[in-house]
């Protein structure tokens, strides 16, 4: 019954924000092809915060075009974001749908957000002032929907095991094609010897490693002499080629893409401790952390800064 009030819920919703004017309703929506899972949820933050500066309700929508999107309808919508997170809207009271009006999300709204708060354009290097705004932005309007939450604090019981655990995030694969404005890689050995100093000074029982690199994982755990837990059922890969870009013939793969990266950052941001790198998921680890109103024991950002160069984010893979 619940589900079918918030189906009815919704198609209301989406019957007055089409049929309304000028300003109020803030309808954002991305329609980026070609970036991750959490660069266009960095996106989507940005536009939400700025909804909340300009007093305007945010409804999200992501494209079919974007990386994560199944084909017609897929889990009750056809709007990819919802595939993860509740809109916005539907946890607010029936009564400010009465007189709304509609205002689109612009780039240059971004670009204001971003300057505002991390002082520089779309960047991988965030401001301390960046990450504090955007996880009260974050506790407020980005819920995940039942579902998600409850296989995704499954998943996290099953993995931490209520041990002391340090999470590690290493990005491979596509990082190694070294991008313009993309960081440089930080190598497999240069992360062990941070995890097990850290290891030993915190103590940590175990370390969760979220990875989208079988090489990076492999190597980890011929080498690391603390205990290693991972996630089993997740898509990696072997080369330079991101794993937002993979195709296989599992089912509903672009929505378990985007499903299983979701679930390694809130399961690093469940950790005790966290080594990570410049990358959008090691933003969001922290974001989501900060959002629960929690830090961690000790954080490890490995910062090698990033590239300047001609060559973009879109090559094709050699």
């Amino acid at each position: 019954m619940n589900t079918f009030y918030k189906l009815l819920k919704k198609i209301f919703m989406d019957y007055k924000i089409k049929n309304l004017g000028d300003k109020e309703v803030y309808y954002i929506k991305i329609d980026n092809e070609v970036a991750g899972f959490f660069a266009i949820l960095r996106e989507t933050l940005d536009y939400c915060c700025y909804a909340d500066e300009q007093g305007f309700l945010p409804y999200i929508i992501y494209s079919k075009r974007t990386l994560y999107s199944e084909n017609g309808f897929f889990l009750g919508t056809k709007n990819p974001f919802e595939y993860y997170y509740e809109q916005p809207l539907l946890s607010m009271s029936d009564s400010i749908f009465s007189g709304l009006n509609l205002v689109k999300s612009r780039l240059i709204h971004l670009e204001k957000i971003e300057m505002k708060y991390n002082l520089k354009p779309f960047s991988y290097i965030v401001e301390d002032k960046y990450f504090e705004k955007m996880a009260d932005i974050y506790r407020k309007y980005m819920h995940l929907n039942v579902m998600t939450y409850k296989k995704i604090e499954i998943n996290i019981e099953k993995i931490i095991r209520g041990k002391r655990t340090l999470g590690v995030h290493i990005r491979g694969t596509d990082f190694y094609k070294e991008f313009n404005n993309h960081p440089v890689p930080v190598t497999v050995d240069e992360y062990i010897q941070v995890i097990n100093e850290e290891a030993e000074r915190e103590q940590y029982g175990q370390v969760f490693v979220a990875t989208d690199d079988v090489r990076c994982l492999k190597k980890l755990k011929q080498i690391l002499n603390i205990p290693l837990v991972f996630y089993k059922n997740t898509m990696r890969a072997s080369g330079n080629k991101s794993v937002a870009y993979e195709r296989s013939e599992r089912k509903n793969n672009n929505y378990l893409l985007g499903y299983e990266v979701l679930k390694d950052a809130y399961t690093l941001a469940a950790c005790d401790g966290f080594i990570g790198c410049l990358s959008q998921v090691d933003i969001f680890v922290q974001i989501i952390k900060k959002s629960k109103g929690q830090d961690f024991a000790s954080l490890k950002i490995i910062d090698k800064g990033v590239f300047t160069n001609n060559r973009q984010c879109w090559e094709p893979s050699k």
